[in-house]
């Protein structure tokens, strides 16, 4: 049996992606190769299979490249106790869905910051568009210091596409700075 490789290319480095393999049955598998224009799809043919009983029987085997991923525009906010402040940030899809990707969005320590809003929707027509997340300081009278928070964004495995029930939380760390001062008597 046989094997088809599938590369990526950065500038002149390769680096192997995906071995694709069929059943022992296929001696002949990898023979030839196509792969869609976006690389997202890999047919892989062969010949002499014995399919359905029957021996030398050729095939093609399809391979669809699940990219399903969640995307941040950045990995930190900074928001404060004063006004309160708050800072923005998107989130987006890497893969187009077949059905809706419903995202929480979770700030660690509401007392801290808080986000909104709390849930994210991407449909099948809307994934490649991101959409804005809000973390706002919350301003407290503790002398804390300034204060960390983490902004957990994660797929709704219950409510969302299974190809993206696998990709795992991604996360912000938000910073809230003090407005408080210790006063003496």
């Amino acid at each position: 049996s046989g094997t088809a490789k599938v590369f990526t290319r950065s500038g002149s480095t390769w680096t192997q992606q995906q071995t694709l393999n069929q059943a022992a049955t296929s001696l002949y598998f990898g023979i030839s190769v196509s792969l869609s224009d976006d690389a997202g799809t890999v047919i892989a043919g062969s010949y002499f299979d014995t399919i359905d009983g029957k021996s030398r029987a050729g095939s093609a085997v399809v391979f669809a490249l699940n990219n399903a991923s969640v995307t941040l525009s950045t990995t930190s906010a900074s928001v404060s106790e004063a006004g309160p402040t708050a800072q923005e940030f998107t989130v987006v899809l890497g893969d187009q869905p077949s059905s809706d990707v419903v995202l929480s969005v979770v700030s660690a320590d509401t007392g801290e910051a808080t986000v909104s809003p709390a849930t994210l929707t991407f449909t099948s027509g809307n994934w490649d568009t991101a959409q804005t997340v809000t973390a706002t300081g919350v301003d407290d009278t503790t002398v804390d210091g300034t204060q960390n928070a983490t902004i957990t964004v994660s797929v709704v495995d219950s409510s969302s596409d299974d190809d993206y029930d696998p990709v795992g939380d991604v996360t912000l760390s938000a910073t809230n700075t003090d407005d408080d001062a210790a006063t003496t008597t």
